[in-house]
């Protein structure tokens, strides 16, 4: 029991770090489509 607990507590702590904000994917994802213009563009 006590290593489910212990389990649990730990996923709960490391998820959060290895999840996407919103924010980030609007980042990379503005990032992207810029570079991706300036290819097409020259």
């Amino acid at each position: 029991m006590k290593k489910i607990i212990t389990a649990l507590l730990l996923v709960a702590f490391v998820s959060p770090v290895f999840a996407q904000t919103e924010e980030l994917n609007l980042q990379k994802y503005w990032y992207y489509r810029y570079r991706l213009s300036r290819k097409l563009s020259h």
